[in-house]
């Protein structure tokens, strides 16, 4: 199952990555007309927590939707569409829907050996890419995103705000089994640091 659950994970990466939907989602300095930040709203259900994400690129609005963890039902919409998208907003928010305060996030950090005291060459190659790499899943799952690196004692750390740190860390562990970064050495839950600065966009107002 576990199996299944990744390849599923690779193929719908895959996707969206050859259609070109995946690009910076978090970017700041945006020049964008309506949402310069995501649009990031949550319902909790029995069932589980729902997720609906709102962001703007060129000239296109996307909406992402699912249930938190696994991979987004995506619409997309010329930048004319706004008001209906707005308007949706406003139905959603109508149903249950709000933004999650910074303050109530989670943070998940993962940490890696390196062969000194601090990462250096081929190490920040690999971070990079790693953290391009989770970025870009916990996005699409709406799990989160990034806002923290570091490294010094031996180690490299990259952090991330999460909606749930369970869900997060399973869903990480299944992403990365199999593959070159599995060598991590734990994922934790650690205090806030002052990087994680509550990335969180202006709800539309009437």
């Amino acid at each position: 199952m576990k199996f299944l659950r990744r390849l599923v994970l690779f193929v719908m990466i895959a996707v969206f990555r050859v259609l070109g939907l995946v690009l910076r989602l978090f970017s700041r300095g945006s020049t964008a007309k309506y949402l310069p930040d995501t649009l990031r709203l949550y319902r909790r259900t029995p069932e589980g927590t729902e997720f609906f994400w709102v962001y703007e690129i060129g000239d296109r609005l996307f909406c992402d939707a699912g249930m938190l963890g696994q991979m987004a039902t995506r619409d997309n919409y010329p930048i004319g569409d706004w008001p209906a998208i707005e308007e949706h907003i406003r139905r959603m928010l109508d149903l249950g829907f709000e933004q999650i305060a910074p303050e109530d996030m989670q943070f998940l950090q993962i940490t890696y050996k390196v062969r000194g005291d601090f990462a250096e060459g081929d190490e920040f190659g690999k971070r990079n890419a790693l953290l391009d790499k989770l970025d870009e899943f916990f996005a699409l799952t709406g799990q989160g995103y990034w806002v923290d690196a570091s490294s010094g004692q031996g180690t490299m750390e990259l952090g991330f705000e999460v909606v749930d740190f369970e869900i997060a860390e399973d869903s990480l562990r299944t992403l990365l089994a199999g593959t070159d970064d599995n060598d991590f050495l734990s994922i934790t839950p650690e205090p806030r640091p002052i990087s994680a600065d509550g990335d969180t966009a202006d709800i539309p107002q009437t």
